[in-house]
């Protein structure tokens, strides 16, 4: 009987540990990242940066980032207001799982609002009301609490595409917004 009884825990013991050890195709959990968000608990990007210039200036410079930034910007800008403001309905794909050649085909559209306003020696933009728009259109914020409260792979994923994507935007943003000195020439 002990050695039967040795015999059974042995198995059990080994069973459990075996179903606890990760499958060797099973995915790597997404880490989620942490979003900016304003008082209302949306998903939100907001900087007043200083830079030099006029009201006039500054506004030139948000018009070329819309036009240099967007394919089709024509398309994105949905209202301006002549050296104030300019407003556009951004949108980027999200690309869904790799396949095993290693393409990603989009599968749904992110879209968002972006606005830039001038003033003198500074601008402020704002990255807001984030939505996902595939056979319905859902906020960005229900997705974030139902991949927080049931963990979704293909939502995390979606989730890092886009914070990556809203850093890119900052950046080149910033980088556009820039004031353009004068070109010194080079001496021979």
């Amino acid at each position: 009987i002990s050695v039967l009884l040795l015999l059974t825990l042995f198995i059990s013991v080994s069973t459990t540990v075996n179903g606890q050890k990760r499958k060797k195709d099973e995915e790597p959990i997404i880490q989620l990242p942490t979003f900016n968000k304003n008082e209302s608990d949306k998903v939100y990007y907001s900087e007043v940066v200083q830079t030099s210039g006029s009201t006039a200036d500054i506004y030139k410079r948000a018009v070329k980032w819309f036009n240099t930034y967007y394919k089709s910007p024509s398309s994105i800008i949905k209202e301006t207001k002549e050296n104030e403001m300019i407003r556009g309905a951004g949108r980027m794909r999200l690309m869904g799982k790799a396949t095993e050649s290693g393409a990603r085909a989009g599968t749904a559209m992110m879209l968002y609002d972006v606005v830039i306003y001038a003033k003198e020696g500074r601008y402020k933009y704002e990255l807001k009301n984030f939505r996902m728009k595939g056979k319905t259109s859902t906020d960005i914020e229900k997705i974030i609490s139902d991949t927080e409260a049931n963990y979704d792979r293909a939502n995390a994923d979606y989730l890092v595409q886009v914070e990556e994507n809203q850093r890119k935007i900052i950046q080149n943003i910033k980088k556009t917004m820039e004031p353009q000195g004068a070109v010194k020439k080079e001496a021979w």
